[in-house]
């Protein structure tokens, strides 16, 4: 099974340079690299020993109050924890998914949960004539013949990069709930298009859950940060699926201090 993100330690430690001249492809992360008050922020609190010692919040609750202002959203919407992949363990269990429909080709960590949870893995070719794409149309229409219970849509999508606006995506979400099924919308990449988010919608609507990676577009991939939208109950369900202390004290801080300032 391929693995997403290159590990750069280990081909280092095959050819003998230091990781600092390697430049890893495979990993979409924004050039302009962490945001300023974030680098101050991580370098200070590195030096308090007081602060290391202590255990993490287990509800990442400062980090959740500057996301729910960043996306104006209610708090006990939003769950955190280390990476967006990492969540989606959690919420397949929580959904008690067992058939699970992606538009490939795809972020690879969606087969390997599926396998490692015995979840049935349906993958919806994108076409390279189209440049991968996603045919709404023919989505919708797949959905409404083989109905699964949970669609996992990545948008813009990984690899390519294709764009579905918003109200294209919402077109999917009904035909997902007509069928049965949740929708899960990874939008690990959305900062680079933020009117395409459906971050809102998940809030407030039953059978929506949207995804988002603070690690991309911050580039915080080292820290281990994201964190997912949904209805409040589905929320508060959903905590109860995650192991505690998702995310620790020098990640939820320079997380906090990169999304407090808009970062353009």
């Amino acid at each position: 099974m391929t693995v997403h993100g290159g590990d750069v330690w280990r081909a280092a430690g095959e050819l003998g340079i230091p990781v600092s001249e390697l430049l890893d492809f495979s990993a979409n992360i924004n050039p302009r690299g962490l945001p300023p008050q974030a680098m101050e922020r991580l370098a200070r609190d590195a030096c308090d020993p007081q602060l290391l010692s202590l255990y993490p919040d287990p509800s990442a609750s400062r980090l959740r109050r500057a996301l729910s202002e960043q996306l104006a959203l209610p708090s006990e919407a939003i769950a955190v924890g280390p990476g967006a992949e990492a969540l989606l363990a959690p919420i397949l269990r929580c959904l008690r998914a067992r058939r699970l429909m992606v538009p490939v080709p795809a972020f690879s960590e969606y087969r390997r949960v599926c396998a490692q949870q015995d979840i049935e893995y349906v993958p919806f070719p994108l076409e390279r004539s189209e440049s991968f794409r996603i045919s709404v149309d023919n989505l919708c229409r797949r959905l409404e013949a083989e109905p699964c219970d949970v669609v996992l849509l990545n948008n813009p999508h990984n690899p390519s990069g294709a764009l579905l606006e918003a109200h294209e995506v919402r077109r999917i979400f009904c035909a997902a709930r007509s069928s049965g099924a949740t929708l899960v919308l990874d939008e690990a990449f959305v900062d680079y298009s933020p009117q395409a988010t459906l971050a809102s919608d998940a809030a407030a609507m039953p059978g929506l859950i949207v995804v988002r990676s603070l690690t991309k577009f911050y580039a915080i991939p080292g820290l281990r940060v994201g964190a997912l939208v949904g209805g409040e109950e589905e929320i508060a369900v959903l905590r109860h699926f995650r192991e505690p202390w998702q995310v620790n004290v020098l990640a939820e801080a320079a997380a906090i201090a990169s999304v407090t300032v808009p970062y353009v």
